[in-house]
């Protein structure tokens, strides 16, 4: 995902995986936690909605995993708002407030990522 991201198709911030206006968003809630609060409709107040956008920041790999904790930390920081940090040529850190959120979270963003790669096959943005 981060190699697709690094090419600039998709906007002019190669270090951000940015997505809406795709129904599986709403599987992502904000801040990683999110709230258990339900809005008018069925949706959960603390996850996003259809025309919010997802954004999931991306950070540069490092020889050793351990060695990431500074950026990844930076990262959390700088983006409040997120529940996951993709890693460049590495893969995704994802949370939540229990193992179930975290596991939904994962599956949302599995799903989402490959839709973006299939996106790109045929031309198509995945941000508006």
């Amino acid at each position: 995902m981060t190699l697709l991201c690094e090419t600039g198709q998709q906007g002019s911030d190669k270090n951000v995986f940015a997505m809406n206006q795709i129904e599986q968003i709403k599987g992502i809630s904000r801040g990683g936690a999110g709230s258990m609060e339900v809005a008018e409709g069925g949706r959960k107040l603390g996850n996003l909605g259809y025309f919010d956008t997802m954004k999931i920041p991306i950070i540069e790999n490092t020889a050793h995993e351990e060695d990431l904790k500074d950026s990844l930390e930076a990262a959390i920081r700088e983006w409040p708002e997120t529940c996951a940090v993709l890693v460049k040529r590495h893969g995704v850190y994802i949370w939540g407030k229990n193992v179930t959120q975290a596991k939904t979270q994962a599956e949302s963003l599995d799903y989402l990522f490959q839709l973006a790669v299939e996106m790109h096959k045929l031309g198509l943005k995945w941000v508006s």
